[in-house]
C-alpha cells in the first residue's frame, strides 16, 4: 500500500440480529467490537512468504479426524496449497491463524439458527519442504455439525474457513 491507498472493512452476518458490538464489563477495560491489524509483508524490499486461503465448501461431520479442504488461494508467495495441504518453500518461523465458521447445533446461543467462529492461531518453526494441514472431527458422523459455508440472501459468500499464514522471522548475522 502507498500513502494514497485506502482500506475498507466490511461486516457480514448470517442473521440481522447480529452485529459488531463493543462492551465494557464492570470494573474491566472496554472490549472492542472489532480489531484490525495491518502489517507489511516485506523484508528488505522483497515480499515475504505468506498465504491467504479460504474454502467455499461446507464440510460436515466425521468422527475420525479429516483434513480440512481449502480450495481458494486468495494470495500466495513461496507457499503452495494443494486443497488444504500447505507446502513451504522457505524455512523460518511462521504465524498461522485459521478461523472456521461452525454450525451452532452443539452449543447454546441467544439467537437460533446461527453459526459461530472458532479461531486457532499459533507460531511454528518450519523447514523448507515441510507440509501443514488443518484437521477437524465432530462427535457425529452425519448431520449438520461441521464447517459451514453460507451465502446469505443478496450478501457476499461466507467461507467455511479462512487461513492466513506469514513468515515472521528472518536470519540475522549478529544475535547477542
Amino acid at each position: 500500500m502507498s500513502n494514497s491507498n485506502t482500506m475498507q472493512t466490511i461486516h457480514n452476518a448470517t442473521n440481522i440480529k447480529l452485529g459488531v458490538i463493543a462492551s465494557q464489563p464492570k470494573n474491566e477495560p472496554t472490549v472492542p467490537g472489532i480489531i484490525v491489524s495491518t502489517f507489511r509483508l516485506r523484508h528488505q524490499g522483497d515480499a515475504i512468504s505468506y498465504a491467504q486461503l479460504s474454502s467455499l465448501t461446507s464440510q460436515w461431520g466425521c468422527k475420525k479426524s479429516k483434513g480440512i479442504e481449502i480450495d481458494m488461494d486468495d494470495g500466495l508467495q513461496r507457499i503452495r496449497n494443494k486443497n488444504g495441504i500447505i507446502k513451504f518453500r522457505e524455512s523460518g518461523t511462521y504465524f498461522v491463524i485459521a478461523a472456521a465458521e461452525v454450525s451452532s447445533l452443539n452449543n447454546i446461543q441467544s439467537i437460533n439458527k446461527d453459526t459461530g467462529v472458532l479461531v486457532c492461531q499459533f507460531a511454528i518453526e518450519i523447514k523448507t519442504g515441510d507440509k501443514l494441514q488443518m484437521l477437524y472431527s465432530t462427535d457425529v458422523a452425519q448431520g449438520k455439525i461441521g464447517l459451514v459455508a453460507t451465502q446469505p440472501h443478496n450478501k457476499p459468500f461466507v467461507p467455511s474457513i479462512i487461513m492466513s499464514i506469514y513468515k515472521s522471522s528472518y536470519t540475522e548475522d549478529n544475535y547477542d
